[in-house]
């Protein structure tokens, strides 16, 4: 068996999709925020709001107000 190096990773198009998904979600905050107010937002609604899962924000940002 021969031993291969590793090639190094490197995504750019998979920094520009968490990039685009990073901005969907403060799009959708700013927005919900601005509709409704802060408290009344919850991830849930968020997440559905932006199109992605609610472990995603959690993962990104850490909490509503991250």
């Amino acid at each position: 068996m021969t031993n291969h190096p590793k090639r190094s990773y490197n995504s750019e198009g998979r920094q520009a999709k968490a990039q685009e998904t990073k901005k969907r979600i403060l799009d959708a905050a700013r927005h919900l925020f601005e509709l409704e107010g802060f408290e009344p937002v919850t991830i849930e609604k968020l997440a559905k709001t932006a199109n992605v899962s609610e472990p995603t924000i959690y993962l990104l940002y850490k909490s509503k107000r991250g």
